[in-house]
Formats: C-alpha cells, sequence, structure tokens
C-alpha cells in the first residue's frame, strides 16, 4: 500500500491562492459538541413540527363531531376517505415546506436530506390521495345505494370536483417523473419543469377542498388550512424566487479567470460585491446560471473549492461530465452569474469531533479541497484521502498537498481501476485492494469522516466507515442526484 505522509516547513499559503491558514481554537472539542447538540435540537423541533402538522387537522376534525360518522358502513368510508385527505394535504404542506429551502431547514438537515424527505412523502401523499378519492365515491355511493361509477358520472358536472379529478391527474404526472427509472432518462431542465407542475396541482386542488363538503371551511380547520398554505407559498416565493434575485442583484457576481485544473476540468473564478454578507462557507453549494449564449437557460450546483477572498472571489471546480459542463469550459471572464444558495451541510458548521477524514473523488475533490483550507485541524488527527482514475484526475493536488504540509495532514492518493471486493466494487484503487478506512485511520471511530465525489464511491466509502463503527452522525456527504 502507497501511502503519502507529507511534513516539512509551513507553505506560505498567504501569498498564494488559498489565503489564511486557521488554527484549530483551543475549546474546538466543546464547541464541535454544543454545535452538534444544537443541530439535534432543531431536528428534533422538524420532527415534532411535521407530527403536528398531522395530529392537528386530525384533531380539529375529531373535535367537530366526525368520530360520529363511524356508526355505519358508509360514514366509515367517508370518513376515512376525508381523514386519508386531511394526512395527504398535511403531508403536502410539508413536501412544499421541504423544497422551498427554508434556511432553518438547510441548517438542520441540508438540503439533499431535505429533498430525500420530499421525495419519500410524495409517495405516501400520493397513495393517501388515491385512497381519499376511491373511500369518498364509495362513501357516497353506499348512502345514494348506487354503485362507483355511477356516483363519479354524477359528480362530474360539479366544477371544484372536475378541478379535483385534474389535480389528481397533475399529481400522477409529477409522482411518474419522480419515479428513480423516469429521473435517469430526464434532463434535469425537464425534470424541473414538471415539478413546476405540482404547485399548480396544488392551486388546482384549493376549491374542491373549501367548497365539497365544506370540510376546511368549518371554524378552526378553516382558519388552519388556509394558514398552511399561505405560510408553505410564502416561503416557496420567499426562498425559491425573492431571494436568489435580491442576491443576484445585489451581490453581481461575474466569472474572473478561467483555468485548467487538470485533463478534464477547469476552476472558475467568480467575483462579487461584500460577499461577507452572503453566508458562504467553504465546501457549500450554489446554484449558478452563466448569463452567457446557450448558458442561461441550465441551472448548475455546483460546491464551491476554495473560501471567500478579502477581495469577495472565490472559486468552483468544474469536471466535464456532459453537454452542460463541457459548454462551461469555455466560459469567458466577465460572464454574469445569477445565484441560488448557499446550500447544504457539507461545511464545518457539521462538524462534531476534532478529528477529521476528508475524501474526495472526481469532482468531490473541490469541496474537500475548500473543507481543507477552512475546517479547524489537529496535527496527526487528520487526514485526505483523493481518489481517481488516472493522475490526471486528481484535481487541485498540488493545492491540496500544500495546504496538507502546512497544517500537518496526512495526505493519501490512490490512482487507478477501482478494487473490486467480493463482486461489489470498492472505493479503493487497485493497488490498494483489501485497504479499509480503519487501516489508514485507526481513530477514524472518533472523527468526522467528509467524503464527496460520484455516487458508488460515497456509498462505498460510507459503507467502510459505518463498518469501522463510526456513528451516522459523523458521517457527513451530499448529493445532487435527487
Amino acid at each position: 500500500m502507497t501511502t503519502q505522509r507529507l511534513v516539512g516547513d509551513p507553505v506560505p499559503l498567504g501569498d498564494r491562492r488559498s489565503g489564511r491558514v486557521p488554527v484549530q481554537p483551543a475549546n474546538a472539542a466543546l464547541d464541535y459538541r454544543r454545535q452538534a447538540r444544537a443541530r439535534g435540537l432543531r431536528k428534533a423541533l422538524l420532527d415534532a413540527v411535521s407530527v403536528l402538522m398531522v395530529v392537528v387537522p386530525v384533531a380539529i376534525f375529531l373535535a367537530q363531531g366526525n368520530a360520529a360518522l363511524f356508526t355505519s358502513l358508509a360514514g366509515g368510508l367517508l370518513g376515512l376517505g376525508m381523514l386519508s385527505g386531511l394526512v395527504a394535504t398535511a403531508l403536502l404542506c410539508q413536501m412544499l415546506l421541504l423544497a422551498a429551502r427554508i434556511p432553518f431547514v438547510d441548517d438542520t438537515l441540508g438540503q439533499d436530506r431535505a429533498l430525500i424527505r420530499h421525495r419519500k412523502l410524495n409517495t405516501s401523499m400520493i397513495s393517501l390521495l388515491i385512497m381519499h378519492a376511491l373511500l369518498l365515491l364509495a362513501g357516497y355511493a353506499a348512502q345514494a345505494g348506487t354503485n362507483v361509477v355511477t356516483e363519479f358520472l354524477g359528480l362530474w358536472p360539479v366544477r371544484d370536483f372536475v378541478l379535483a379529478v385534474a389535480s389528481m391527474a397533475l399529481f400522477a404526472v409529477v409522482g411518474l417523473s419522480s419515479a428513480a427509472a423516469a429521473r435517469a432518462r430526464l434532463s434535469h431542465e425537464v425534470w424541473w419543469m414538471i415539478h413546476l407542475v405540482s404547485y399548480l396541482a396544488v392551486l388546482v386542488s384549493i376549491p374542491h377542498q373549501f367548497s365539497l363538503g365544506g370540510m376546511f371551511a368549518q371554524g378552526a380547520a378553516r382558519w388552519y388550512w388556509a394558514a398552511m398554505f399561505l405560510v408553505a407559498f410564502f416561503c416557496l416565493l420567499c426562498f425559491r424566487v425573492f431571494l436568489p434575485i435580491f442576491n443576484s442583484l445585489d451581490h453581481r457576481l461575474t466569472v474572473t479567470t478561467v483555468e485548467p485544473a487538470g485533463r478534464d476540468a477547469v476552476s472558475i473564478s467568480l467575483r462579487g460585491e461584500h460577499m461577507g454578507q452572503l453566508g458562504l462557507r467553504a465546501g457549500q453549494y450554489f446554484g449558478f446560471r452563466f448569463l452567457a449564449p446557450g448558458l442561461w437557460w441550465h441551472e448548475h450546483p455546483f460546491s464551491t473549492s476554495s473560501t471567500v477572498r478579502d477581495d469577495g472571489s472565490f472559486r468552483i471546480t468544474v469536471q466535464a461530465a456532459g453537454a452542460g459542463t463541457r459548454a462551461l469550459m469555455r466560459v469567458r471572464p466577465g460572464t454574469p452569474v445569477l445565484v441560488e444558495g448557499p446550500y447544504g451541510m457539507f461545511s464545518d458548521r457539521a462538524r462534531t469531533r476534532e478529528a477529521v477524514v476528508l475524501l474526495g473523488a472526481g469532482s468531490g475533490i473541490g469541496p474537500i479541497r475548500a473543507l481543507l483550507e477552512s475546517t479547524g485541524i489537529v496535527p496527526g488527527r487528520a487526514m485526505v484521502v483523493l481518489r481517481a482514475a488516472h493522475p490526471g484526475a486528481l484535481y487541485l493536488y498540488d493545492e491540496i498537498r500544500a495546504l496538507c504540509q502546512a497544517r500537518g495532514v496526512r495526505l493519501v492518493t490512490m490512482v487507478g481501476h477501482r478494487a473490486r471486493s467480493r463482486g461489489a466494487a470498492a472505493w479503493t484503487s487497485a493497488d490498494h485492494a483489501g485497504t479499509h478506512l480503519a487501516d489508514l485511520a485507526p481513530w477514524v471511530r472518533d472523527a468526522d469522516v467528509y467524503v464527496c465525489g460520484p455516487d458508488g464511491f460515497m456509498d462505498a466509502v460510507l459503507v467502510d466507515a459505518r463498518m469501522a463503527g463510526v456513528p451516522g452522525k459523523q458521517l457527513h456527504h451530499e448529493r445532487f442526484s435527487w
């Protein structure tokens, strides 16, 4: 096994790109524990709010005397149909809030975890909506002594019922597009546009909720649901529309330089005005929209590969992985850039321990370099592992090596095809086959482990880290393949 421990005199990084070299505070361990505890409390609060958003409407429904519905078959079907609709609507409001990129949610879960929750709720929500429609039709048919088809045709002339059916159809389109197989065949832009349909589906569904049956129009229920929808759409407009526009106009980001970072990658430096107010932490990501011909319509999520400098500049490192990213190789200095963000928990605000292990592969090396530059380090209790298929994919290697020298960090590089372990691809290279994370860092169980790169690489590292006994709260990764 070939490992590389870099020692020697500190490199004068302040004279180069990386700016200041941070020093680990004396009370860092206590600060990290407090930070982790605060994040745990925020997560518990979010979980409690999620439960209350379901419990409160059900409680209001029962408090309004609707428990009496369950004394007959027809009433029971209607009651279950109404309850499934209430829970589905509560889950829908949660989905809207999770997709709104609310800073409190991002600081607690990270955007990728929030959207994973969003996608999981989508399956339950659509299932409950189908139950809602079928149970209500069955209940009304039982009351009238007819069948479901006759009841459906009888309701069809009612405008709000037609809107409800249209809303169900729109949600079905969104649900199908969210399926993993469908997402693999759709471009990000098409997938994003289809999901805009979900907002239309919500708006189309609202009239029937307040008219048919009048369930939402009664007292406390009326005010509760009006407040829920207003809050959800306010957050969407505020954090998904207005805030990105204001930030882009306020900070006026432009491309300053485009430099090769490897055989198939470039580093794009950007500069903006009073960037300190943006709150960017090294390792976080933005959604970038480069205002150049052929690029303006395509938003790219890229993590930073440096901290923000005193002159308001920072950098992203882009690997050519498709037509869109290949076009960015030719972006010109002076190009204006619109941004959404910064987002994500892949920064030192996720730290829980003094020891740290940073692993990067491919374009994931960029945020690893940014973290290495910015986060607190205890010499001898920090390690960086870079993984690449070929030497040209060791992006930013010279800078990372210099930072490791300056900060007393062990650097391990693994180049070549991935090793295989019992038929499955491992995260190490073939010449390191059989090597585990615990072999490289015996103290890894008491360390924060940050991993960034292709999904297969991250999955293999996370499995290895869990086998080494690293608790889940100390594993940090972020995915853009939502």
